[in-house]
């Protein structure tokens, strides 16, 4: 199976948490909270929401974690259910 690349990705700012999104073909992202530089390229340096080929879900799931900051805490594993729903609706 292959697995290919989503267009975006939404992740959270290294540095102050903050909820944004890029495309996957650009190496860095300044924030614009903390003006933090977010290798984009680097996975294990950011904590990645999700992954999309859509700009509108993209845009949907960053304004839904700037509404709900403590749905996406330190670590995803530990969501509820009803959070794990919304990330696997936005997913899809």
């Amino acid at each position: 199976m292959l697995n290919t690349l989503k267009k975006y990705v939404v992740y959270q700012c290294a540095n102050c948490g903050l909820p944004q999104y890029a495309r996957n073909d650009r190496a860095t992202r300044e924030c614009v909270k903390c003006s933090f530089i977010n290798r984009i390229d680097n996975y294990q340096k950011i904590k990645v929401i999700l992954q999309t080929n859509n700009v509108k879900e993209a845009f949907e799931a960053v304004s839904y974690a700037k509404m709900n900051r403590d749905v996406f805490p330190q670590r995803l594993h530990t969501l509820t259910s009803r959070h794990t729903y919304f990330l696997r609706k936005v997913n899809k």
